[in-house]
Formats: C-alpha cells, structure tokens, sequence
C-alpha cells in the first residue's frame, strides 16, 4: 500500500517513480492510492474530500489485507 501525494517534493516523487516499478519486479503486490493534489502530509494539512477518501482507501485496504491473514 503506498499513497502518492502529487504535490510533494519531487525527490520524494522520484523515490515513489523508482520503488514501484522495482517491486513490481519483485512480485510484491503494490495497491497505490494517487491524490493528484496532495502534498507532502496531506492527511493532515489538507481536510478535504480527496484526502478523506484517500485516508478511508488506506484504511479500508489494510483492513482487507488484516482479513485475508
């Protein structure tokens, strides 16, 4: 699981860019929430509906993951 804040830095960006394909590589199942217009922290500097339902998909898919364990 791993959110992409669209406005953060962009060595932060390019960290993201760089990880994802590398662990797809790996076989690791990757689920990315994008919320194009976030920045760095946004589930708490930025209280709106975008980063609500970015914060509720985070919350709902590691429920899933802790279920299906």
């Amino acid at each position: 699981m791993l959110t992409r804040a669209g406005q953060d830095i962009p060595p932060v960006l390019a960290g993201i860019d760089a990880f994802l394909p590398a662990a797809t590589a790996k076989g690791w199942p990757m689920q990315v929430i994008e919320v194009p217009d976030g920045q760095h922290s946004f589930d708490i500097l930025n209280h709106g509906p975008q980063s609500e339902a970015a914060v509720l998909a985070a919350r709902d898919a590691v429920l899933e993951l802790l279920d299906a364990t």
